[in-house]
């Protein structure tokens, strides 16, 4: 009913929902991507995510690793452990890790961090590997930036180096608000905005609005 009252202003940005109370215990997450397929006790580990809590400090995790405890808990095969996490984003914990190569056992302590915060290193990673694959299709002769946000700070923050470019490329999709790429063109008066070639315009196209959690 609420859409339809809203409906009847015939405006652009509007709508109306409503979110419920979430769980007042919030689990927190590791920053890593795990192997599913591992059916044995603990964690096997796919990949670190860049600048998450394994990343930021030398932990000596590395993809293969198998986290065997959380705060002293093992971590058996077919069992919940998300429980051991908690309510423990932004706090330490401890965690046992076997590293299979080396056959060492090591503890680490590491700051968990929020699903939040996660999605947030999962987007930096995203555009991270947008950058490296347009930059070698273009043999560095394009730049790639994908901004964020219709918030001018944003925008401006996205484009302040491409000065230094010829040409670059800005994805139009997967972006919270409107056309950018024109603010990021009258802002950037020494760049000129381009889809050149053609096989890093058609990859642009067909993943740039790939939801960062989900693009592997």
């Amino acid at each position: 009913m609420l859409s339809e009252m809203l409906g009847e202003l015939n405006g652009s940005h509007t709508g109306a929902r409503y979110n419920a109370p979430g769980a007042s215990l919030k689990t927190a997450v590791l920053g890593l991507f795990l192997d599913n397929t591992y059916e044995g006790d603990g964690l096997r580990v796919e990949e670190v995510i860049k600048r998450g809590p394994f990343d930021v400090k030398k932990t000596g995790v590395t993809p293969g690793c198998i986290i065997e405890k959380i705060d002293g808990h093992n971590i058996l095969a077919g069992e919940d452990y998300n429980w051991m996490l908690d309510g423990k984003a932004g706090k330490p914990i401890h965690v046992t890790v076997f590293n299979p190569t080396t056959k060492k056992r090591s503890d680490v302590t590491v700051k968990a961090i929020s699903k939040g915060e996660q999605n947030e290193l999962l987007y930096k990673r995203w555009v991270d590997r947008n950058r490296a694959l347009v930059d070698s299709l273009s043999g560095g002769q394009l730049a790639y930036v994908h901004v964020k946000t219709c918030a001018p700070c944003s925008a401006a923050s996205s484009t302040r180096n491409l000065c230094l470019m010829a040409r670059w490329l800005v994805p139009t999709r997967s972006t919270s608000g409107p056309s950018l790429p024109a603010y990021s063109c009258a802002r950037t008066t020494t760049a000129t905005a381009t889809a050149s070639p053609l096989s890093i315009r058609n990859w642009v196209s067909a993943n740039s609005s790939v939801p960062p959690c989900l693009a592997r």
